[in-house]
C-alpha cells in the first residue's frame, strides 16, 4: 500500500508537468488553443507545414491523459476509501480520461488526412471544410471540451472529497472543489459557439487547469510524504501532524 501511494503520488506531480511539454511546443508552433477557433484554412494549412513533429507532438498530449486513467483508478485504494463516493470517483475520471484522449487522438489520426487532401486537392475544399467542422464539434468541442471537463469536475470533487474523508488537510480539498466549479463554469464557453454567453466564461477553462494543476501537485505532494506513514488513511486517524510524524519514525 505504501509503494502504491508512493506512485500514484509521483504520477499526480508527473502527470501536470509532463503536459506542460507538448502543451508549450504547441502554443509557440500552432498558436493553441487561440487556432481552435480560426477557420479550416488556417487550421489545415499549418498542421500540414508542421510534418510529422506536429503529428507526434499531438500524440504525445494524447498519451499524457493515459496519466489520469492510472491516478483516477488507484485513488481509491491509496486512500483506503470505498463505498458509492469512490466508484463515482472512479468512473468519472476513466470518462473524463477517455474523453480528452479521443479528444486530442483526432489531431493524430484525422486531422492530417484532411491538412494532407487540404493542400494537395484544392478542388475539394468545400467537402474538407465540412469534414473538418464535423470532426472538431464532435471530438472537439463535444468530447474534448464538453464531456472531458464535465467529468474532469466530477472526478475532481469526488476525489476531494475521499481526501477529507482521509483526513488531509482541508486547504487541499479546497483548492480541488475551486477546480470543479471552474470547470463546471467553463463549460459555458464551449457553448457559447451555440448560444450566447457572458464574455467572463472564456477564461475559465484555463483558470481551471491551472487550479487543478495546484489540487493535483498538492495531493501527490501529500501522498509521497505520506507513502513513510505506517498509518491507515493518509493523515492518520486523527489526523494530527504530530502524531504522524511521530509514527512514521
Amino acid at each position: 500500500m505504501h509503494r502504491q501511494r508512493l506512485v500514484v503520488g509521483l504520477s499526480l506531480i508527473a502527470f501536470p508537468l509532463a503536459v506542460q511539454l507538448p502543451f508549450t511546443l504547441l502554443v509557440e508552433r500552432f498558436s493553441y488553443p487561440d487556432i481552435l477557433l480560426r477557420s479550416a484554412d488556417e487550421v489545415l494549412t499549418r498542421f500540414h507545414a508542421g510534418g510529422s513533429s506536429m503529428v507526434f507532438t499531438w500524440y504525445a498530449y494524447a498519451l499524457c491523459t493515459l496519466g489520469l486513467f492510472f491516478v483516477a483508478t488507484m485513488l481509491p485504494d491509496v486512500l483506503e476509501q470505498n463505498g458509492a463516493v469512490a466508484r463515482l470517483s472512479v468512473a468519472s475520471g476513466v470518462i473524463a480520461a477517455l474523453s480528452q484522449l479521443f479528444g486530442l487522438l483526432r489531431w493524430t489520426l484525422v486531422v492530417p488526412v484532411l491538412a494532407t487532401r487540404w493542400v494537395e486537392q484544392p478542388e475539394q475544399h468545400q467537402a474538407l471544410e465540412v469534414a473538418y467542422e464535423v470532426q472538431h464539434r464532435l471530438f472537439g468541442v463535444l468530447l474534448g471540451e464538453h464531456v472531458g471537463p464535465l467529468f474532469m469536475a466530477a472526478w475532481t470533487a469526488t476525489a476531494s472529497v475521499m481526501l477529507l474523508k482521509a483526513n488531509a488537510p482541508r486547504l487541499i480539498s479546497a483548492a480541488g472543489f475551486v477546480s470543479a466549479v471552474l470547470f463546471i463554469g467553463g463549460l459555458g464557453s464551449g457553448l457559447s459557439r451555440a448560444v450566447p454567453m457572458p464574455a467572463f466564461v472564456q477564461p475559465l477553462p484555463m483558470l481551471a487547469v491551472i487550479a487543478w494543476s495546484v489540487w493535483a501537485l498538492a495531493t501527490g505532494v501529500l501522498l509521497v510524504i505520506r507513502s513513510r506513514a505506517r498509518v491507515p488513511g493518509i493523515a492518520g486517524a486523527s489526523g494530527d501532524p504530530g502524531q504522524l510524524a511521530a509514527n512514521s519514525r
